[in-house]
């Protein structure tokens, strides 16, 4: 159980870095323009 929490846990932060990485990104374009 405490396995799969912790595994569930990464996978969470992984996809939060990936969603404002890319969160960034269009904000960045939409400074440019």
């Amino acid at each position: 159980m405490n396995y799969n929490l912790g595994k569930k846990r990464t996978t969470l932060t992984q996809f939060d870095k990936l969603i404002t990485q890319v969160a960034l990104r269009q904000a960045r374009l939409f400074i440019k323009i």
